[in-house]
């Protein structure tokens, strides 16, 4: 603010001289001071929370028709008032204001049945996978039909009988038996509906990034559940354990963990998220630190570090990452995994006191040690220490697609 201050001040005189070099240097450190300000309003702890709002106009008047498009070019004046496609011709026009308040009213009305089904819909679509229309920013004549076209309108109603209440409408589909189905196929109804547009069973679905991140940290017991705060960057390490929500988002820089996960564009506007597979998903579950990191921690739990029995272990791992007992395939293969004689007191070394190092890790360290003076690598220089059999064998289980998928 300072700063500010003496700019303004620099500028009179400035003015005064006509230096137009003067003033052109002037106003790039004008620009720089406002991209701090920003920024430290955005990122300091002890500035104020602030949201994005919209005001009315002191002075609010009707707007012309631009003819073809084109601003040059207009028409007649229009008044301010809802659609004439939604409401007819005999509309009235607003005068209160701009107009905004009479729009979210028209919007949001009992007589306007358009809103309660795209909302519906959308909700439906959150927990199936798919919306009664597969297009949830269309749902008109373009659009495909209604999948099941009588239960939407009901559901429409009824979230307006019930004050167009979200929470009621999740309740009311999650405790629904076409909800709790399970995923089992059924041979004879899959030649009938192979899509499963009637839902004779649940669809498996993957997890959007937002829930797997933070599934992985609440496996790993590292997750914050700590409400609101400011944005933090989720790729920068030490990595935060807060919950991917709370993740900043640059509009013209995404970060590519979440572009790699199909995150939504955030300069556009996107009712269903595309769904890819490429390798980039892969390998962020194989080679992430966060990822490497919970699976450390899981075999550094007390609990599992309690637990004397190799098999028990196993269940134990297989309980907490997919929350169902393995079966003993599973078991055979985990112990095929393990080796004969896993060392549990590397297990416990890993969680505690460190053994000495050796390999190439140590040699990397040692040659970085002598080039500072014995003084070490830098702080910014991390080598990851080498996965003993149970660490790797629980970043193995948290690569398996039973861990990002809904089953």
């Amino acid at each position: 603010e300072k700063e500010k201050d003496t700019l303004e001040e620099k500028f009179k005189e400035l003015r005064r001289k006509r230096d137009r070099e003067a003033i052109r240097l002037w106003q790039r450190d004008v620009r720089q001071n406002r991209a701090a300000v920003a920024k430290l309003e955005m990122t300091h702890a002890g500035a104020p929370v602030r949201a994005m709002s919209v005001q009315d106009s002191t002075r609010p008047h009707d707007s012309p028709v631009f003819l073809r498009g084109e601003a040059e070019n207009k028409g007649p004046i229009v008044p301010r008032r809802f659609l004439e496609v939604l409401s007819g011709p005999t509309r009235p026009a607003w005068t209160t204001g701009s107009g905004r308040l009479e729009l979210a009213a028209s919007i949001a009305n009992t007589n306007n049945p358009l809103t309660p089904r795209v909302i519906v819909n959308r909700i439906w679509q959150h927990h199936f996978g798919e919306g009664f229309v597969p297009t949830p920013d269309d749902l008109g004549t373009q659009s495909e039909p209604p999948s099941h076209p009588e239960l939407l309108d009901y559901l429409a109603s009824r979230f307006m009988n019930e004050g167009w209440s979200i929470k009621k409408m999740h309740r009311l589909i999650m405790l629904s038996s076409t909800y709790q189905q399970s995923t089992v196929n059924n041979p004879r109804y899959s030649q009938i509906d192979p899509a499963n547009r009637l839902l004779w069973r649940a669809n498996i679905r993957r997890l959007e990034i937002e829930p797997l991140r933070d599934s992985i940290l609440a496996i790993g017991g590292s997750l914050d559940e700590a409400m609101y705060g400011r944005p933090l960057d989720l790729t920068k390490q030490p990595y935060s354990n807060r919950r991917t929500i709370y993740g900043f988002i640059d509009r013209s820089d995404v970060p590519d963990m979440l572009l790699n996960f199909d995150f939504a564009m955030p300069d556009a506007t996107m009712g269903k998220r595309y769904e890819t597979t490429v390798p980039q998903q892969a390998l962020f579950l194989m080679n992430n630190p966060l990822v490497i990191e919970q699976a450390k921690n899981l075999v550094g739990n007390p609990r599992f570090r309690s637990i004397g029995d190799r098999v028990e272990r196993i269940q134990y791992l297989y309980e907490r990452i997919y929350q169902r007992p393995a079966r003993s395939d599973e078991i055979s293969l985990g112990l095929g995994f393990l080796g004969s004689d896993p060392s549990t007191e590397k297990v416990k070394a890993s969680a505690g006191s460190k053994p000495a190092q050796t390999g190439p890790r140590a040699k990397i360290k040692e040659q970085m040690a002598k080039r500072r003076g014995g003084k070490g690598p830098p702080p910014e220089f991390k080598v990851q220490e080498p996965l003993n059999a149970w660490e790797e064998y629980a970043h193995a289980l948290l690569q398996a697609n039973e861990t990002f998928y809904i089953n």
